[in-house]
């Protein structure tokens, strides 16, 4: 299998504001989850095949 790309989904307090911030930049995702409480440094990483 080779891999063709990936993104990272980033967890923020605002989804909206970092959305428009990055729009233009490059390929990336957002998300909100209460029970994971506070940002930290994790992601999930979605790879394309």
């Amino acid at each position: 299998m080779r891999f063709t790309g990936l993104v990272p989904m980033l967890q923020t307090l605002d989804v909206s504001g970092t959305r428009r911030w990055y729009e233009d930049v490059l390929a990336i995702m957002f998300m909100r989850n209460a029970h994971l409480g506070d940002p930290h440094a994790t992601a999930t990483q979605y790879i394309y095949a």
